[in-house]
């Protein structure tokens, strides 16, 4: 064997190789980068005809706050079979979840821009889609729908497999005692357009916003009294069947309704529940007017008020931990006011586990015409023991390749 033949040889075996061990690598041209925010922008925010919508990935670092890296438009057309749009005015829809498996879901309907207000359309003529990017390649699929929460706002997706998705949204209507559901998709998200069956988590009328699935627990807000305006664990662990029982976390409030919530780790004493968590932040927008961040503490008996800030017109929150006393928060910000522009705004909280969050946060980004910024998500570092794992599998990549490429020598010295 020549050495063109052993270079080629080499080249083949990177190509079926690499992509196995290095899916991010093969799309890095699309992959999101870690440390940015990913944010979904509604095309108008003053309208509640179906709109269409845009994932954006933003820089945060000091040379980058505030930067569009990338746009991803999702199909929007009538003419599109996989169309995903949301209701432009629908504050409380457009929420992004970050799951565990890599991917940042998001809830819509299957209208086409410009329809009619799709909120208020039968789920069998308008499907309720599930939405899903996959980080690593940068790839949106709008494939899943679903007759969920028909009549009735759908608002968030969850998912730890890519496999069960977890819905929240409106209770009533044909949906009364669902507002919390569970879609199975066998073999993971359909490359075409496919409509499957959902089953209800709950037995109690309920009214639930973003749905998250964190540290292997089921969480979401709630807007209504029950079950509770608050955050609540759904079950235990990631529940697979119906009769799920609520378990607030802080205690509920009067008239707060909570649509956004991120979990932190500031303590060293007990988390709540065994989740690993003693921190909330969330975000109360019961009207735009009075809309504020709240920070929870849990000192291993009780949930503590330690802090609020006004923000007019917050809706959705993401976080990034810097370390046990310090807390980045990114928040978008939304009103159906033409002349209040949306805007992204962050703050850094340094008062620690238990402290009092106080001072003013400030924009980053400020929206053009009636754009509106609605869900948020901080794309996380990869932990000590994935840089690891990701360094062991590279050694033993190369170690294969240098083994190859030393029996094709041996190969071509036998032939010669």
């Amino acid at each position: 064997m020549n050495r063109s033949m052993r270079r080629e040889c080499v080249w083949a075996a990177l190509a079926l190789f690499v992509p196995l061990l290095f899916p991010f690598i093969a799309s890095a041209q699309t992959a999101f980068g870690i440390g940015n925010l990913v944010v979904l922008r509604v095309a108008d925010r003053t309208l509640g005809s179906a709109q269409s919508v845009q994932i954006r990935e933003y820089g945060t670092s000091t040379t980058s706050l505030g930067t569009a890296i990338q746009t991803i438009a999702v199909p929007a057309s009538s003419t599109d079979s996989n169309r995903f749009t949301i209701s432009g005015i629908a504050t409380r829809g457009g929420n992004l979840s970050l799951n565990p498996n890599g991917t940042i879901t998001f809830a819509g309907y299957r209208a086409a821009s410009n329809d009619p207000n799709p909120i208020t359309t039968l789920s069998s003529t308008v499907n309720r889609v599930i939405g899903s990017l996959d980080l690593s390649t940068g790839v949106v699929n709008t494939n899943i729908g679903t007759i969920a929460f028909d009549n009735l706002h759908f608002r968030s997706v969850a998912t730890a497999d890519g496999v069960r998705f977890y819905l929240s949204g409106q209770s009533g209507g044909t949906n009364t005692f669902a507002a919390a559901q569970i879609a199975m998709v066998v073999g993971g998200l359909p490359s075409t357009v496919t409509t499957i069956a959902t089953t209800a988590l709950v037995t109690n009328t309920n009214n639930l916003t973003q749905i998250q699935v964190v540290n292997g627990n089921l969480f979401a807000s709630s807007i209504t009294a029950t079950p509770g305006r608050s955050i609540h664990q759904i079950g235990t662990g990631l529940p697979t069947a119906t009769g799920q029982t609520f378990l607030a976390s802080f205690p509920s409030q009067t008239t707060d309704q909570y649509n956004s919530f991120a979990f932190a780790r500031l303590g060293a004493g007990t988390s709540w529940n065994n989740t690993g968590f003693d921190t909330i932040y969330a975000v109360d927008n019961d009207t735009a007017s009075s809309s504020t961040v709240q920070k929870w503490s849990f000192d291993g008996t009780s949930w503590n008020a330690t802090g609020n800030i006004n923000v007019l017109g917050a809706n959705n929150i993401a976080i990034r931990q810097n370390s046990p006393v310090s807390v980045d928060l990114f928040v978008t910000t939304q009103t159906d006011v033409a002349t209040t522009l949306s805007t992204i705004r962050a703050i850094t909280d340094t008062s620690g586990f238990s402290g009092t969050m106080s001072g003013s946060f400030t924009t980053i980004l400020t929206g053009t015409g009636n754009e509106g910024f609605l869900g948020i998500a901080y794309t996380p570092v990869p932990e000590p023991g994935t840089v690891l794992a990701i360094s062991a599998a590279t050694l033993a990549f190369v170690g294969s390749v240098r083994r190859m490429r030393n029996r094709i020598q041996k190969h071509s010295t036998l032939a010669s």
